[in-house]
């Protein structure tokens, strides 16, 4: 039984409280001083100074920035520098979030954001709010990230701060929106465009307005979406705030394509279009004449997408490898080839592919220079946890000698008799927690390897029922010759399985020959159903490596009275064994009707009884692997996604 961090605390406070009384200050600084080595002094404004330098360094220097965090962190901790700390969980947050950890992002904000509270900074506890809410939106929990909104809201009301305040209002109105809670996100849009006339803050009566047209666009009030994008639209042009300006014309454009208004949906792409031209909004002239080409295409106006295209194809210099790019040159590639201009429409193609490609690569390399940079982040979180823990512990430490130093020599010796007594106490307490855990550990295991050979018993009665069915089929078909052949195939295959039956596991090469008996007797039954195939990779040592008795028979059983049985033609049943870098795959796969069609056809009295071959297949490899700790997976799954035809079978032998 291992002892936890609490008790081994105890025993320790304990122990030195025996020689308590002739410690003095000097022990103690000294007891301290062996637990958390002296760091080198530094003054406040070089702490900070360090950490706004490590931040620079980040995306050139990860290591060097994470050390310089991990030194300054510690040395605030010790030395009590509040400030210093959050601000240094602060960038431990920001390192996080750009690397998508952000889970542990969350954590190191709510760190800072704690600091902040206490230290009564409102500004920094709003920014933190937001950016946890923020991050709780990128992990779908709304619920998470409306909470903090809405206390950042009520921070942004304390500093009196108009544009914090309308901000998280419409950021409250947009979670509301995907939560589909239309009453309360329109509330919320309708205070932010309250405010923001009368602030005067265009781009928010802009943003409000585009949401107020999403709501009614969903209640199904066309004209209302209509007339709050259309205001949006025109107060962005009017202001050249072109990000808004291209959002409105967006969702007017979308909104015209779910109503098949072929006309207004062109006309507002065609002004978005020109917008863009006359502003020169390079990345926006490209998307815009993207999905003004595509438009025309999909009328058959393949000359007007082509002049388009063609027109802007310039722009195409200022854009690295992006997204639009790409679309663009893929389109082009398809207005080439519904005009028959092959050669045009094979070298567009060629350089959309050249660009995917080259997206891929650089994608890749990203992923592997990110997974290095969280690598190093990870060691820096689980130290900054170590040192935390190890403070705290100190600190109780200190606070308990500091403590016991005060008493009279009456109170240690009395403390001396009640520490002799815990801890007799104690270790009577862990002695008989460590044998009622051992005796429950062994009751447990005993139970499971009872029910394992509950399973086991099982299935023997199983197996035995559906082959005496098939031998029964022969005699009521007067087939004596064939009834015999079966029975003294049938005894063979009993006598095999009767052998293993008792053991736990036996060789991979017994049981193949087990279900090699059992596939001949139904191949011999149903010889015109389907054929069979067994595949064996030579690389599997097949008499060393063990595997529990009938686990696989269950499986083939259930692919031909469930699958191919029912097949109107010919079916085939595969085998296969093959050896894996660390485990053996085993696939059993049927082109049988599958799993769903073989529902439908049963009776009503074959769905009032349950199969239990595969249920108790299934409870065998759980207990398995719980009681022997093996490593056996499984994963059925049909053939044919589309037509649900067809069975595979996957069985992984660690």
């Amino acid at each position: 039984m291992v002892l936890k961090k609490s008790h081994i605390l105890i025993l320790m406070v304990c122990l030195l409280a025996f020689n308590n009384h002739s410690l003095g200050q000097s022990q103690m600084n000294s007891v301290f001083s062996n637990s958390i080595a002296q760091p080198v002094q530094k003054n406040r404004s070089q702490i900070s100074v360090d950490l706004k330098y490590a931040e620079s360094i980040f995306e050139d220097s990860l290591s060097q920035a994470l050390q310089i965090i991990e030194e300054n962190l510690e040395y605030s901790i010790q030395e009590g520098y509040k400030i210093e700390q959050a601000q240094s969980y602060f960038i431990l947050g920001k390192f996080n979030e750009q690397l998508q950890n952000q889970s542990i992002a969350i954590t190191n904000f709510k760190k800072a954001r704690g600091i902040y509270k206490e230290l009564g900074e409102t500004s920094l506890e709003y920014e933190l709010h937001h950016r946890i809410a923020s991050l709780e939106r990128s992990l779908n929990n709304n619920d998470a990230a409306i909470a903090n909104y809405e206390r950042a809201l009520l921070l942004a009301l304390k500093m009196k701060s108009k544009t914090k305040e309308i901000n998280s209002t419409l950021l409250l109105g947009d979670l509301y929106l995907e939560k589909k809670k239309l009453k309360k996100a329109e509330s919320y849009y309708k205070e932010a465009l309250k405010k923001s006339e009368k602030s005067n803050k265009t781009s928010f009566i802009v943003q409000a307005k585009i949401g107020l047209g999403k709501i009614a666009e969903q209640k199904g009030e066309n004209a209302t979406a209509e007339k709050y994008y259309t205001e949006a639209q025109s107060l962005a042009e009017k202001n050249k705030l072109d990000d808004l300006a291209n959002t409105s014309f967006y969702q007017l454009s979308e909104m015209y394509v779910n109503q098949n208004d072929i006309s207004n949906n062109l006309e507002i792409q065609q002004q978005a279009y020109q917008y863009n031209q006359v502003n020169g909004n390079s990345n926006s002239i490209l998307n815009t004449s993207v999905n003004l080409s595509q438009t025309y295409l999909e009328q058959g106006k393949n000359y007007e997408a082509l002049k388009i295209l063609n027109e802007n194809s310039v722009h195409l210099n200022d854009e690295g490898n992006s997204d639009i790019k790409r679309d663009f040159i893929k389109t082009l590639s398809d207005v080439y080839d519904e005009e028959g201009l092959d050669q045009l429409a094979k070298f567009e193609a060629g350089r959309y592919q050249e660009l995917v490609d080259s997206f891929n690569m650089n994608k890749q390399l990203k992923d592997e220079q990110l997974a290095q940079k969280n690598e190093f982040l990870m060691n820096t979180e689980n130290k900054m946890l170590l040192m935390e823990k190890d403070r705290e512990v100190n600190q109780k430490m200190i606070d308990v000698l500091q403590k016991e130093k005060e008493l009279n020599n009456d109170t240690i010796k009395r403390q001396r008799n009640i520490t002799i007594g815990l801890i007799a106490g104690f270790s009577l307490v862990a002695i008989m927690a460590f044998l009622l855990f051992r005796n429950s550990k062994q009751k447990q295991k005993a139970n499971q390897l009872l029910v394992l050979k509950s399973l086991r018993s099982q299935m023997n009665p199983h197996f035995i029922f559906n082959s005496l069915n098939s031998v029964n089929s022969f005699i009521s078909k007067q087939d004596e010759r064939s009834a015999n052949k079966y029975l003294a195939e049938f005894s063979k295959l009993m006598r095999e399985v009767l052998e293993c039956s008792q053991q736990d596991f036996i060789s991979l090469s017994k049981e193949i020959e087990i279900l090699r008996l059992y596939l001949n007797l139904e191949h011999f039954r149903f010889n015109s159903h389907f054929d069979f195939s067994f595949e064996i990779d030579p690389a599997i040592q097949t008499e060393e490596f063990q595997i529990p008795p009938m686990l696989l028979q269950p499986f083939i059983e259930n692919a031909i009275w469930h699958g191919l049985r029912y097949k109107k033609e010919k079916g085939q049943l595969d085998v296969s064994f093959k050896q894996k870098e660390n485990h053996i795959e085993i696939v059993i796969s049927d082109n049988g009707i599958g799993r769903e069609n073989s529902k439908k056809t049963k009776t009503l009295n074959q769905m009032k009884m349950k199969s239990t071959g595969i249920a108790n297949a299934k409870n065998r490899l759980e207990i398995i692997n719980d009681v022997f700790k093996k490593n056996l997976e499984i994963s059925i799954e049909d053939m044919d996604k589309q037509s649900g035809e067809g069975t595979i079978v996957q069985l992984k032998l660690y």
